[in-house]
């Protein structure tokens, strides 16, 4: 895990290098009640979750359709199912890459359409790290976007494991103050989720709905997440299964 870990490290700081005059810089983080991803609970504490994305890559005057990006999750509380993690640590830190087709092949600019490679690290559990391939297709219609992404997990305790990611989003302008913008957005997402066959327990089908909210001014906002358990033999309830159902957050973002 170590070793793949300072090698994307090193590959995105060797690439940022050569276009940093170029690049778009965005930066941020987020605090929330709760660690919840794809339904799972991986903290019912406290985290904060900064993350990093780099764009608008170039060398010389050519542009590089990729964008870069680092996320991680801090834990500021415990979890009784996890001895592992501790305050004030990290106990994830996330690598991608994606290739932005869209872009490269002249599409109409409402489409979204993506490929990547995406790495969850656990530096302090010792578990192995997951290696997954990404896609993402989207399409904003004015009145909401919708989009689907697949996640097929390549390497790791998760090799076979396959994600399926419907959902849709809008964000309305309510008001502008000092002119800023106050913006409601709203979400909805569906998970279809595969395991392999030759896993205990092996199944496939519609494990949750993730349904959001937040509001946000300048580069500040407060939300909040509804996780619906759509199927219990997907989504047990037991540790990292089906624990936290509101998940309330705020952050803050920069662009550079």
């Amino acid at each position: 895990m170590k070793n793949s870990l300072i090698a994307s490290i090193a590959v995105t700081a060797g690439l940022f290098a050569v276009s940093a005059q170029a690049a778009t810089v965005d930066m941020g983080f987020d605090v929330k009640s709760a660690y919840v991803s794809s339904g799972c609970t991986y903290n019912d504490s406290a985290v904060v979750q900064p993350w990093v994305g780099i764009s608008d890559l170039k060398v010389g005057d050519v542009d590089l359709p990729l964008a870069l990006g680092f996320w991680g999750v801090m834990d500021l509380g415990s979890y009784s199912a996890d001895s592992s993690l501790k305050r004030g640590r990290f106990s994830e830190i996330d690598f991608n890459v994606d290739l932005d087709l869209a872009s490269l092949l002249s599409l109409n600019e409402n489409v979204s359409l993506m490929i990547g490679y995406l790495e969850y690290n656990y530096p302090r559990s010792g578990s192995e790290q997951d290696n997954l391939f990404v896609a993402s297709a989207g399409y904003d219609l004015g009145v909401f976007a919708p989009y689907v992404t697949s996640k097929y997990f390549v390497g790791g305790s998760n090799e076979g494991k396959w994600e399926l990611y419907l959902g849709a989003g809008r964000d309305f302008t309510l008001a502008t103050i000092s002119d800023t913008d106050l913006t409601l957005s709203c979400s909805a997402e569906v998970l279809y989720t595969y395991t392999d066959p030759d896993d205990a327990p092996s199944a496939d089908g519609f494990s949750c709905a993730t349904f959001g909210a937040s509001l946000g001014y300048g580069i500040g906002y407060v939300g909040a997440e509804y996780v619906w358990r759509l199927d219990n033999g997907m989504l047990p309830s037991e540790p990292f299964g089906y624990e936290v159902k509101w998940i309330f957050s705020a952050g803050l973002a920069y662009t550079f």
